[in-house]
């Protein structure tokens, strides 16, 4: 499979439009602030997920590329991370 400068133009361009809507969300024009926000948000998400929750996500197709919305979680309800993990 090979990659052309138009994927990666695209993906680009979408990582900039995901990247505007958080720094918008934030209420911040700094753009590394909002990358840094982007970045760890799937590392969150992933660490306070069940196998459950994330298999009956991906099931029902709640996996939609869209930008997440930072204030659209809260740390409340949120299970704590204290069990290790199992690889």
């Amino acid at each position: 499979m090979t990659t052309s400068h138009i994927d990666i133009d695209r993906s680009t361009e979408k990582a900039y439009v995901w990247c505007n809507a958080v720094a918008a969300e934030l209420g911040t024009e700094d753009g590394q602030a909002a990358y840094r926000t982007l970045r760890a948000f799937p590392h969150v998400l992933r660490d306070r997920l069940s196998v459950d929750e994330a298999a009956s996500a991906l099931l029902h197709g709640e996996t939609e590329a869209s930008p997440p919305s930072p204030s659209s979680s809260s740390d409340a309800g949120h299970r704590s991370v204290t069990a290790s993990r199992s690889p």
